[in-house]
């Protein structure tokens, strides 16, 4: 069913889509709110281990950030003119979700605890689940820019562009923290946050962009 300004059920539904996955990315935010206003100074999967008061819900949300994700790759493609933007759109998010559905069901080791055998080797599959995930949306933003240089929309460039910026320049920062020994310290879990935020707005930009699609689709017929 289509209203006068061409919106429908599709159109609403993807860009609820994209605002839920973009809620669940930023899931610490549930966390700290929940912690009243602690553990921000711990990194993201350290809270969401074994024991940890709201493991549970940073789980759950992941997957549905994950599975949100696969099916706004999907949804934005059809939004995209053909070409190697459009598939680099779509072949990131989908990386981003496998890379996320993954990290989620492989744990991490809580805060101050001993990690070492088995744990220890779960916790490096699951940081090398989430540089897959990390690395695809980067290259799905990439893709958004170079799809949308020439024919546009403009919008969707433009925040390409911006929010890849600030990933980067977060995890550069990150990057050297590593380097210098202060790979979990409480500035890398701050930059860590810092860098899963341009994510959630990504996520809401492939929604609203599937949804204007959508829209524009039902109104032209």
């Amino acid at each position: 069913m289509t209203d006068p300004r061409g919106w429908n059920a599709r159109a609403v539904g993807l860009l609820a889509a994209g605002a839920l996955a973009g809620v669940c990315s930023a899931n610490f935010l549930l966390d700290l709110a929940l912690r009243g206003g602690q553990g921000m100074d711990h990194i993201i999967s350290e809270l969401a281990a074994d024991g940890q008061p709201n493991a549970t819900l940073l789980r759950v949300t992941d997957v549905v950030c994950a599975v949100l994700a696969l099916l706004l790759a999907l949804a934005v493609r059809p939004a995209l003119r053909p070409g190697l933007g459009r598939e680099l759109v779509t072949w990131g998010t989908v990386a981003y979700g496998v890379g996320a559905i993954g990290a989620a069901l492989v744990h991490s080791c809580a805060p101050g605890a001993v990690c070492e055998g088995a744990a220890s080797t779960e916790a490096v599959v699951h940081n090398m689940l989430s540089v897959v995930s990390e690395g695809g949306i980067a290259v799905s933003m990439i893709g958004g820019w170079w799809a949308t240089r020439r024919a546009g929309p403009v919008w969707f460039g433009r925040w390409a562009i911006v929010l890849l910026a600030v990933m980067l320049v977060a995890l550069a920062i990150g990057g050297v923290l590593l380097l210098e020994g202060q790979g979990f310290s409480p500035a890398s879990a701050y930059l860590q946050r810092l860098q899963i935020l341009p994510i959630s707005g990504w996520l809401v930009c492939l929604g609203v962009l599937a949804a204007q699609h959508a829209r524009s689709g039902s109104g032209s017929g």
